[in-house]
């Protein structure tokens, strides 16, 4: 998983920011207030437990759609150009195979749902009053 994957799979948790830089580019990270930084996860276990759509029911098709979005799809499907939109395609082995397991598990034909959720992170960093 590259490097941006992880930043983003672990909701920014290891995120460098301006004050824990290693070197400083030139006059940019004293500009910033790190006592005003602020950090909000929504991850189900907040308040409310809502983050846009932080729980939802998608068929199929929606799930093949949103998976393909994905960063490592892109690079998959740039190194792979020939199986893309094929049965080779990497989302659409993905599919089937759930596809193969909802029938398995005795879900109709024409019923396949799968349900999940999504994390959100802010992240706010402001510059020092002048």
């Amino acid at each position: 998983m590259e490097v941006g994957n992880l930043h983003v799979h672990n909701l920014y948790v290891e995120l460098q920011l301006p004050w824990t830089l290693a070197t400083e580019p030139a006059g940019s990270v004293s500009e910033f207030d790190e006592g005003s930084f602020f950090r909000k996860v929504w991850d189900g276990g907040d308040d409310d437990g809502r983050f846009l759509m932080s729980q939802m029911s998608v068929d199929l098709d929606t799930l093949e759609k949103m998976v393909g979005t994905g960063s490592p799809v892109t690079r998959w499907r740039e190194a792979h150009p020939d199986a893309v939109g094929t049965e080779r395609d990497v989302v659409r082995v993905f599919r089937k195979e759930v596809e193969r397991l909802l029938h398995e598990a005795g879900v109709e034909k024409g019923k396949e749902m799968v349900e999940g959720s999504q994390a959100g992170v802010l992240l706010i960093v402001k510059k020092k009053k002048a």
